[in-house]
């Protein structure tokens, strides 16, 4: 993707982030001629993980209409990419990661993740990857939670046996492959203190080696 490229209605404007699974870019609707950022599958994604795996994410969000979770403005295949389409942000809490923050900042950050965290849970969502980098923030300093890539419906009572997450942010039994509703409250709990603190906290436990899990 280059800027100044064109995706439908869309123009690239400026790249905000990129991974493994996808780019994020600053981008303009034409027609509606308002700035949002879009989230666009890597070449290579769609023959390694399968069309069903790529627009999962448009799925899961589709059923969370919450204030604070990023919604979709429109997800679609154009020119060959997978294209999410969602509201602007001013920026993620990975900015915030490093530094103490006031305990009102923390606290309103917080309470807001919180808010949307319950509301998918009321829905058997697991979000499964609760990080800084996935908590947006607005010019309305509202907080968002995003990236719902990982996410899955909750099967029965609260245990699905992949594993998926981020060290650092992981609760023991989600690295042992056992996410639950509580482990996706673990991470948000130690992005708190993280917000407090300035880093995260030391503890005792490492991630498994391969065959302990």
């Amino acid at each position: 993707m280059r800027r100044g490229k064109r995706l439908g209605k869309y123009r690239l404007e400026k790249r905000i982030g990129s991974g493994s699974f996808a780019e994020v870019w600053k981008a303009r609707d034409a027609i509606e001629q308002r700035d949002v950022a879009l989230k666009i599958a890597t070449p290579g994604v769609v023959d390694l993980h399968g069309r069903e795996e790529v627009e999962h994410e448009a799925r899961i969000a589709s059923k969370l209409t919450h204030p604070n979770i990023l919604s979709i403005r429109n997800a679609d295949w154009i020119d060959g990419h997978f294209v999410l389409a969602t509201d602007l942000a001013e920026k993620n809490l990975a900015q915030y990661a490093g530094a103490r923050r006031s305990e009102a900042v923390a606290l309103r950050v917080i309470r807001d993740v919180a808010a949307g965290l319950a509301f998918a849970h009321e829905r058997r969502v697991l979000h499964r990857d609760l990080k800084p980098e996935n908590i947006l923030i607005f010019k309305d300093r509202r907080a968002a939670l995003a990236d719902f890539g990982v996410a899955r419906f909750a099967k029965g009572l609260t245990h699905v046996f992949t594993e998926v997450g981020t060290l650092g942010y992981m609760a023991p039994e989600q690295a042992y492959g056992r996410p639950s509703y509580a482990s996706d409250v673990f991470s948000l709990a130690l992005i708190g203190y993280e917000l407090l603190a300035g880093e995260l906290p030391t503890w005792p436990f490492e991630a498994p080696l391969a065959g302990q899990r």
